[in-house]
């Protein structure tokens, strides 16, 4: 018998489409956290709002600018420096001349008294201005581009660069001093730059919070104003507190496989800025007596190694002791340049190079008194200044 054949209805699967959408949501959301992760690192706090600055974005400083929360990039490898640099061989001092240098300080800079500073250069038979451009505070006399300057508003407002181009018109040699260990300011937004105590606290003393040497941050940061200032136009760097405090027992921001000490974290740091700079700008470093008369200092500076690294030595002296002072600055030479030593003082102590401490206060005083604006004595108005002689490099 023959059967009827019974067409069978298969009904068509439903797809979920509410399923779809929501995927697409959760994808979109993953790709989002993983930019914003990635991002975290360049966002900006700045008058009360929260931005992105890319590291390949150069950005001018806004007034009032804070950047507690920029961050740059950190090198967290392992560093393993060799500490016997009896070895080291540069060309440091080569071409070296005779240095005659006024000091201008920061708050000078800031306070537009650079010109009386410039007037002064003839009377006193020099031929250089040596300018802190960093001081201790950390707060630059300048506008400076630098990413670490910028994003923690370390900037200052002087219009160094066309001073500068005049100054080089006239034929004047300038020397920018930065102020390395020391730094207030960067201490302050940038708190694990700093040496720490055995309980994690930033160590200080009566100079202010020390900063690590060995730190990739901070030696990247002296190397780019550094090549700032060289392109500005200063044709040499004086480093002031490339030193380390004279205690034990501090922890350092970097791994390392040798036990670290103050000897080898200056002559490692002083090694790393002569193969990163020397080769663009002079360099410099201003040392202290204690190093200088004993060979090794308490701070770190090993003369011995400081003179294979620097071009110049600057270092306080006076009457009394400018003649063993110069005998010793020269027993460290490999090439004997008496130009390369360059006492401190508030006279000229020898007739090769020097740098003199002037007081402005002094000046305006003068000025005062000439002007009949100011009646008493001298030692009145100098009531709570300190000179920068009194300074430990």
């Amino acid at each position: 018998m023959r059967q009827e054949r019974r067409d069978v209805y298969h009904p068509k699967k439903k797809r979920n489409w509410v399923l779809i959408p929501a995927a697409v949501v959760l994808i979109l959301l993953g790709l989002f956290l993983l930019l914003f992760s990635s991002l975290q690192k360049y966002l900006v706090y700045g008058q009360g709002e929260l931005y992105i600055r890319l590291p390949w974005e150069e950005t001018t400083p806004v007034d009032g600018e804070t950047a507690d929360a920029y961050r740059p990039t950190e090198n967290a490898e392992l560093v393993v420096d060799d500490y016997d640099f009896s070895n080291v061989k540069t060309d440091a001092g080569e071409g070296i001349t005779t240095l005659k240098a006024l000091y201008v300080p920061a708050s000078d800079i800031a306070a537009g008294n650079l010109q009386s500073f410039i007037d002064r250069l003839e009377i006193n038979n020099a031929n250089a201005l040596v300018l802190q451009v960093k001081p201790e505070s950390g707060q630059l006399v300048y506008p400076s581009a630098v990413s670490t300057a910028v994003g923690y508003g370390l900037s200052g407002t002087y219009d160094l660069a066309s001073q500068v181009s005049s100054l080089k018109d006239q034929g004047v040699y300038l020397v920018a001093e930065l102020s390395c260990a020391i730094d207030g300011l960067l201490a302050q937004r940038y708190a694990s730059l700093a040496l720490t105590n055995a309980d994690g606290t930033p160590y200080q003393d009566g100079t202010g919070v020390w900063l690590d040497l060995y730190s990739t941050a901070l030696r990247q940061y002296l190397v780019d104003l550094a090549n700032e200032l060289a392109a500005m136009g200063f044709d040499e760097i004086l480093f002031s507190y490339a030193a380390h405090p004279g205690v034990e027992g501090l922890n350092y921001t970097e791994s390392m496989t040798t036990q670290p000490n103050a000897v080898s974290a200056v002559s490692a740091f002083s090694k790393y800025m002569e193969q990163q700079l020397g080769e663009t700008v002079k360099l410099s470093l201003r040392c202290s007596q204690d190093a200088l008369r004993n060979g090794v200092g308490s701070n770190g500076q090993d003369m011995d190694l400081v003179y294979r690294v620097y071009d110049r030595v600057y270092c306080a002296s006076d009457t009394g002791t400018i003649d063993s002072d110069r005998a010793a600055a020269l027993g460290y030479m490999q090439t004997q340049n008496p130009d390369r030593f360059v006492p401190v003082a508030y006279t000229a102590l020898t007739d090769d190079s020097w740098m003199l401490l002037t007081w402005m206060e002094q000046y305006l005083y003068t000025q005062a008194k000439i002007s009949g604006q100011l009646s008493g004595d001298f030692n009145a108005f100098m009531v709570g200044f300190s000179p920068a002689s009194d300074r430990l490099p």
